[in-house]
């Protein structure tokens, strides 16, 4: 039985389940937390990549130590190539500096931004990143002895890409640490696949629920029933994410 006084998600759009009218009633991490009888901290930001959900979960680990709560999280990862910038302007903010997500650059650049990211535009890098950020954060829950599951909603094609195969015949070691653990799932994208899609193309609210089942019949698989246990812990009110406008709706504990 595993002792559990909140859950944590961290991840991009789809982890902070987009496009759902209701998000923390009907989003997936809102589902699981009820199954689990815990309050849950969703840490995603839309249109976040990989180096934001590393970023961020540490930051969230660390400062969350001090209250000695008992956290589980899942960690969904983004697509590989997707960035995070360190931009002011972006943001509009003017008392506070804060990283923001960017999309893919323009092939012909309209900002320094997009020319730096065009100069310095590798897929292998991307993929290679990856792994160390998934690496590193098992390594982070090791550490504090916190439980997590892992799972992925980069695309099919990225799975199979040859840069991938580069990577794993360059450092073959670290790539099967990363697919042999433990405490990877189902890629979150296979477990709704044949779902209807909302409009903006992320999953509706039967997927959602599909999802939930899922990711808690694996935790009662390892853990059986959690043991909830009272105990303070910090909050996305306590805890700044970002000072971009369109995150802000999300700053908010989800029951």
């Amino acid at each position: 039985m595993k002792e559990i006084t909140h859950l944590v998600v961290n991840g991009c759009s789809w982890t902070y389940c987009q496009g759902l009218e209701n998000p923390t009633v009907d989003g997936w991490p809102a589902l699981l937390a009820k199954k689990l009888g815990v309050k849950v901290v969703n840490l995603a930001i839309r249109g976040c990549g990989n180096d934001s959900i590393h970023r961020r979960t540490h930051e969230y680990v660390y400062e969350n130590l001090p209250s000695n709560s008992k956290p589980f999280f899942v960690i969904a990862w983004s697509q590989y190539w997707r960035r995070e910038s360190w931009q002011k302007e972006f943001l509009g903010c003017t008392d506070y500096d804060d990283y923001a997500p960017v999309n893919f650059p323009r092939e012909t650049p309209q900002s320094n931004l997009e020319r730096a990211l065009l100069d310095n535009w590798s897929y292998l890098d991307f993929y290679r990143k990856t792994y160390l950020y998934k690496l590193s954060l098992m390594n982070l829950f090791k550490t504090h002895d916190i439980e997590y599951f892992m799972s992925d909603y980069s695309s099919p094609e990225e799975q199979d890409s040859p840069d991938i195969k580069k990577i794993y015949d360059r450092f073959p070691n670290l790539v099967n640490t990363c697919l042999n653990n433990p405490n990877q799932i189902i890629p979150f994208h296979k477990i709704t696949k044949n779902f209807t899609k909302l409009p903006c193309g992320h999953d509706d609210e039967e997927a959602q629920v599909i999802l939930a089942d899922y990711i808690y019949s694996e935790f009662s698989k390892r853990y059986q029933a959690p043991k909830v246990v009272e105990g303070n812990f910090l909050t996305l009110n306590d805890f700044k994410l970002s000072e971009n406008p369109s995150t802000r709706d999300n700053q908010t504990v989800w029951r």
